[in-house]
């Protein structure tokens, strides 16, 4: 009996080094001057009754209390910015990014600045595709140049903004490859899917999850960012 009143106490300490015993053993002393009754009093199976009881007590009380030092962690880092820093409310999806993967990137910011900056790549990209340069002047023009009604997140009570669309590193990606003649069928397909989003989005005159949810029907996204 005694040796699996040790046993309970030992598990107990492991929870939280010596923290869940020291628990238990104060509850313990604190119950018997409460009662009156000393543990010399008590008789072996009562004691190994009341100090399991106890025992599992402090573990609860352990678990809960880590459950707190958690969550305030967590509060602290979101009040500094150190928790998910990538984006602007992380409680929303895709990091709070109307477009794109959901990944905030100097870099991305960067590529974009120098594609916009570019007087080359349009007529590479068509040289490299057999598209006409007009044709991928627009599709450059509505990625990296255009304001659009980004409503992605209405349902969320945020109003829509109109703005060009978030630099994603995916894309900037994808379209240095089709300028070095590198690009992949994903990177066409990324081009056939911002001819279909842009025509529809000016042709309705719709926002961009409208215009983006239709011309996936026909052109899916590119599918980089479950990569």
């Amino acid at each position: 009996m005694l040796a699996e009143l040790q046993g309970d106490l030992d598990t107990a300490a492991k929870l939280r080094g010596q923290a869940a015993a020291e628990i238990a053993l104060a509850q313990l002393g604190a119950a018997t001057n409460a009662t009156g009754v000393g543990l010399g009093t008590l008789g072996t199976s009562q004691l190994v009754v009341k100090v399991k009881s106890l025992a599992e007590a402090a573990k609860l009380k352990v678990a809960d209390n880590n459950s707190k030092l958690k969550a305030s962690g967590e509060a602290e880092q979101v009040a500094s910015g150190e928790a998910g820093s990538v984006g602007p409310d992380n409680n929303l999806p895709n990091n709070g990014k109307q477009t794109g993967s959901g990944s905030y990137s100097g870099s991305a910011d960067e590529a974009y600045d120098a594609i916009r900056s570019s007087d080359t790549d349009v007529d590479a990209i068509a040289a490299n595709t057999g598209i006409k340069p007009e044709n991928i002047q627009k599709v450059k023009d509505h990625l990296f140049n255009d304001e659009h009604v980004l409503d992605r997140y209405v349902d969320y009570g945020i109003p829509a903004e109109t703005k060009r669309f978030d630099s994603d590193i995916k894309i900037a990606e994808a379209w240095k490859r089709l300028e070095s003649g590198n690009h992949t069928d994903a990177d066409i397909q990324l081009l056939k899917h911002e001819t279909a989003e842009r025509w529809i989005e000016r042709r309705r005159g719709s926002g961009y999850t409208e215009s983006h949810d239709r011309a996936s029907e026909r052109y899916p996204a590119p599918d980089w960012w479950s990569e």
